[in-house]
């Protein structure tokens, strides 16, 4: 919308808005007026004075009625404008008539109360329409002049005094009449210009926040994609393991095992963020045995514990929550390590407990260097870590409490930290309790492959890269490895070959939105048999 266009349609509102009170101020000075003279002999007049009255106020609601000013245009504001203008003129005239047909030429208490009607009339015109003055100039111009006119004509000193007061006070309320509008038209242009820069950052707001969802998604969408070069590089590693004899090239190979881990890990973390941040990641609410959950947490942080020479202790109820396994593992396994990462001697205590209130309380504690009051608020942003300037790696990569914040969300646990520099740091999560009844009894695994020799395995995995990493791997342990694509590919191989495979390892995604497990069931069915089946992602 244009500025000139949206000041009509501020204009016509501000005047729509008055009618009411217009209609109301006419409605009871013309019984103030009514009651005045009507004992004067003039009841013919009146009544004809007030049918006009009664009619201009009829038009005057009617038409408002078709204006609606929260859903019309600039050109129906144009038209009520106009309208207003035609209005105003008519009510003027109405009045200016008082004096010429109701007053004498004698200076009575009459010609006093005619004078000020005149003037409230006046003022009150002027406060009504002053966000528009041609509305304000098409009643005070006649009326004006009709009434200093009649002053000036019955004369003397008194109605020529009248008369220039009117003239005056004409003057006074177009000055002040022209001024609110000044100011009204000011205020609306500094609004529209407003408005302008609202949209504008709108926009822009808009525009960053879906480039940070096409970002997001992308990366959630490609992650396992752009994955597969360094699991291919960690397998061919695994491969490369045997043929290095030497000391120095062993020492090699882990150095290059440490830079792989470590760009893994923090790439995967990186892309765990994304995938948080697009929504893609989803809870499977589900009741859990807590302790079943965190006990191979506990006996992996214990053994990191004592080689850091740190006391590692923990304890709780017996107890089952309602929550996600595989996200409140991650949840927990980003506590304990940084517990463990930012403490040098002393403690790291893991304890959970039931409460009536709140459910199951977790704590982690520990004894390390401890937060500052105010950066208790920005550990939970991505890549701030507290005490690690230089960006040591073995401290992290500031991921970790982030991942742990956007988790709780997910699954609605509250979190809570409190900390003191130098001392201890203790995080909390409430969790739900859950039913013990309705854990899922845990399968007991078993080893169905003891030695790869004579073993037949089919790998199935849409990128080449890891499709030979696998088979070199697989092939270093003693295994015959058949590789494909699809498994359409997979069962031609099986065909050629004419012998069943023992195992099939799977990746999840594969082309055309294809999975692994349809891959293994398709497999399965045309080979008849129940293939055991490993599926990588």
């Amino acid at each position: 919308m244009q500025l000139e266009s949206y000041i009509k349609l501020e204009q016509a509102k501000a005047i729509h808005n008055n009618l009411k009170l217009v209609i109301i101020g006419m409605v009871g000075v013309t019984l103030v007026t009514t009651l005045m003279f009507w004992s004067e002999g003039l009841k013919l007049k009146l009544l004809l004075w007030i049918g006009a009255a009664a009619l201009i106020i009829v038009l005057r609601l009617y038409i408002g009625k078709q204006f609606t000013p929260k859903s019309t245009n600039a050109e129906a504001a144009r038209a009520w404008l106009r309208f207003s203008i035609f209005g105003s003129f008519f009510t003027g005239l109405h009045w200016a008539v008082v004096p010429l047909v109701f007053l004498t030429s004698e200076a009575d208490l009459n010609t006093l109360f005619v004078s000020i009607i005149f003037a409230g009339h006046l003022s009150a015109s002027m406060s009504s329409n002053s966000a528009y003055p041609p509305a304000y100039y098409a009643l005070a111009i006649p009326t004006t002049c009709l009434f200093a006119g009649n002053f000036l004509f019955h004369g003397g000193g008194f109605h020529n005094a009248v008369a220039v007061m009117i003239c005056l006070l004409f003057f006074l309320t177009s000055f002040m009449a022209n001024n609110a509008a000044t100011l009204f038209r000011e205020a609306r242009e500094l609004n529209f210009r407003n408005m302008e820069l609202m949209q504008q950052l709108q926009v822009q707001k808009e525009a960053a926040e879906n480039a940070t969802i096409a970002k997001n998604r992308f990366l959630a969408a490609a992650s396992h994609d752009l994955r597969q070069p360094l699991h291919s590089t960690g397998l061919l590693l695994s491969a490369l393991e045997q043929h290095i004899t030497s000391v120095e090239g062993k020492e090699l190979l882990k150095d290059i095992y440490l830079g792989n881990d470590a760009l893994n890990h923090s790439f995967s973390s990186l892309l765990d963020v994304s995938k948080l941040d697009a929504g893609v990641v989803k809870a499977n609410m589900q009741h859990i045995s807590f302790g079943d959950l965190v006990a191979p947490l506990l006996r992996k942080y214990q053994i990191e514990a004592e080689q850091k020479g740190l006391a590692f202790e923990s304890a709780g109820d017996d107890v089952a929550v309602y929550s996600d396994s595989v996200l409140l593992e991650r949840i927990l396994n980003n506590l304990i390590s940084n517990a463990i990462n930012y403490t040098a001697s002393g403690a790291v205590q893991v304890c959970w407990k039931v409460l009536e209130s709140k459910g199951v309380r977790v704590l982690i504690q520990d004894s390390g260097i401890g937060i500052e009051g105010n950066q208790l608020e920005d550990i939970f942003s991505e890549y701030y870590q507290v005490n690690n300037p230089e960006r040591d790696r073995d401290k992290g990569f500031g991921l970790g409490l982030a991942i742990v914040k956007r988790l709780c969300e997910i699954l609605s646990i509250e979190l809570y930290v409190c900390s003191e520099v130098g001392s201890a740091t203790v995080f909390a999560i409430y969790l739900q309790q859950g039913d013990a009844a309705k854990v899922e009894a845990k399968s007991e695994s078993q080893a169905m492959i003891t030695t790869l020799t004579n073993t037949r395995i089919l790998v199935i995995d849409d990128d080449i890269s890891v499709r030979r990493s696998m088979v070199k791997l697989i092939s270093s342990w003693g295994g015959e490895v058949l590789s494909a694509e699809s498994e359409i590919e997979a069962i031609s191989s099986i065909v050629k070959a004419e012998r069943v495979v023992d195992l099939i390892i799977a990746d999840y995604r594969l082309r055309d939105d294809k999975t692994g497990v349809e891959a293994i069931h398709r497999i399965r069915d045309e080979l008849n048999q129940d293939t055991p089946a490993i599926i990588v992602t």
